[in-house]
């Protein structure tokens, strides 16, 4: 009894270690890792930047411009006070560590073996990595919060039993994907209808009122303190404005929203890599099983695919919250049909079978590697022959003709030059596209801002030049500043002296 408890531990602590060695290579993925610090993304420069505003007391929404929830700049300062250069980075590993843990989980509530939960996680990888783009993005975090709830309620139709704090965790993550991105929330849409369906078709309505009540507690643990946090602050109608009010105008921009772009992005996600074979995994498993569950993780991959569209544009991190639907429809389908329970287990070649087919995809582990050592490789290795990239060189341009207090503005959407040379945009708006685009009143302000603030140096990124709004500040800065340099068809104009 004593062996067989002491195995299932040291089985339990190798799995674990397992999930933590995919999650550590998956982490190769970002661009911001501990082997290439500085280098982010537009966006994920966007929410470090505002983080940054956040912890030298400023606030999100009032004195800087971003549509995101509140949630994401919380977590990059959190990431930020935890460590400058790796702490966001360190948050992000335990992400995707979450992620593949109730991937593992949902394996084997669903009855797979600890071999094939493994291997789940292995091909999780790949469909993440399918979707991921650069790190430290809303969709990534959302991803863990929605892959929890989705165990939650897996289990619940599966074992019929739910732990009291189990309903208040499904609440709080509801609530911090409403504090992220509102549009993130199909999971909880349909599971929850189904569970007051489940309930009312079992004759246990008592149960509703408990399940709501917990649900919302929960919700409310979440929402109250961001609320409270920005009316203590004075950044709460401008968060109405930013996060609701704008982002209806973003979502119902004829430009972007069109009915073509909505149904060409819609096309673009189903038929497009993992979750076209989610589809054909969970169509397959509906004809032949009619399971409920099947049902249910369908429409929430329809309906994520169907909300995740709604602004009409194609970016794959959409995708990242399609993953738990996705790694629940490979596990089924492995469940149901491993060449386990089709051939004999004492038939050698059922065994060289699966060995090989188990080596081919753990071969997929490899790939945010194989992308570390081309990415990453060239530039540590002429690390010492000072080999800067461009946005290196011009943050050290930035340093060199500045102060840390003198305010800079970059043109366009470029929000790593302040990062890398830590230094503060003159505006509100620290980057103007696509916002701009949506409301015009934005670009008028932020015209504004340059004319009565006078930056000490402007960049202008290089496709904004044939832009109309570029003719318009051109006009300031000829008046005001001079070319100082050319760096990647960046323009980098300096503050004239009086």
């Amino acid at each position: 009894m004593i062996n067989q408890e002491f195995r299932e531990k040291t089985e339990k602590v190798f799995d674990y270690f397992y999930i933590f060695v995919c999650s550590f290579l998956m982490s190769l993925f970002y661009t911001n890792n501990p082997f290439q610090i500085g280098k982010t993304g537009s966006d994920s420069s966007v929410f470090i930047y505002v983080a940054k505003v956040m912890i030298d007391g400023g606030m999100p929404y009032r004195d800087t411009f971003d549509h995101k929830g509140p949630l994401i700049y919380l977590i990059d300062a959190l990431g930020l006070l935890l460590n400058n250069q790796i702490g966001i980075w360190i948050l992000e590993l335990i992400t995707i560590f979450i992620i593949f843990l109730f991937s593992y989980k949902i394996a084997r509530l669903l009855q797979c073996s600890r071999p094939l939960s493994c291997l789940i996680v292995t091909i999780g990888i790949s469909v993440l990595s399918w979707y991921f783009e650069d790190g430290n993005l809303t969709e990534e975090y959302a991803c863990a919060f929605i892959t929890i709830s989705l165990y939650i309620f897996l289990k619940y139709f599966l074992v019929n039993h739910i732990e009291k704090y189990e309903i208040v965790i499904c609440g709080m993550s509801f609530a911090a994907v409403c504090m992220l991105r509102i549009n993130m929330i199909a999971v909880w849409i349909v599971m929850c209808v189904a569970v007051v369906g489940s309930c009312i078709h079992s004759h246990q309505q008592k149960f509703i009122p408990k399940f709501v009540v917990l649900f919302l507690f929960g919700a409310t643990l979440v929402i109250v303190p961001i609320v409270i946090w920005l009316i203590q602050n004075s950044a709460f109608y401008d968060f109405i404005n930013d996060y609701f009010l704008f982002n209806f105008k973003y979502s119902s921009d004829p430009g972007r929203a069109s009915t073509t772009n909505i149904i060409n992005a819609v096309t673009f996600f189903i038929l497009g890599g993992p979750a076209s074979i989610a589809f054909s995994f969970l169509g397959y498993l509906i004809v032949k099983k009619n399971a409920y569950f099947d049902w249910l993780c369908a429409c929430v991959l329809i309906l994520s695919i169907l909300m995740s569209s709604i602004s009409g544009q194609k970016s794959y991190h959409y995708g990242m919250i399609f993953y738990p639907c996705i790694i629940y429809a490979f596990a089924r389908f492995f469940y149901e049909f491993s060449i386990t329970k089709v051939v004999s287990l004492r038939d050698k070649t059922a065994h060289r079978i699966l060995f090989i087919l188990y080596l081919c995809l753990c071969g997929t582990m490899m790939m945010p590697f194989c992308k570390f050592l081309v990415n990453y490789m060239p530039e540590m290795c002429y690390a010492n022959i000072d080999v800067l990239s461009n946005e290196k060189k011009i943050a050290t341009i930035i340093q060199a003709m500045t102060d840390k207090e003198d305010r800079i503005t970059v043109i366009g959407n470029g929000n790593i030059y302040y990062l890398l040379s830590n230094r503060k945009s003159a505006s509100k708006y620290s980057y103007q596209y696509p916002i701009a685009g949506i409301d015009s009143k934005i670009w008028e302000e932020y015209l504004g801002n340059i004319q009565n603030e006078r930056p000490k140096m402007i960049i202008a990124l290089p496709y904004w030049h044939n832009v109309r709004p570029y003719c318009e500040a051109k006009i300031i800065i000829d008046k005001h500043y001079n070319l100082l340099n050319i760096v990647a068809d960046h323009e980098i104009y300096l503050l004239k002296t009086e």
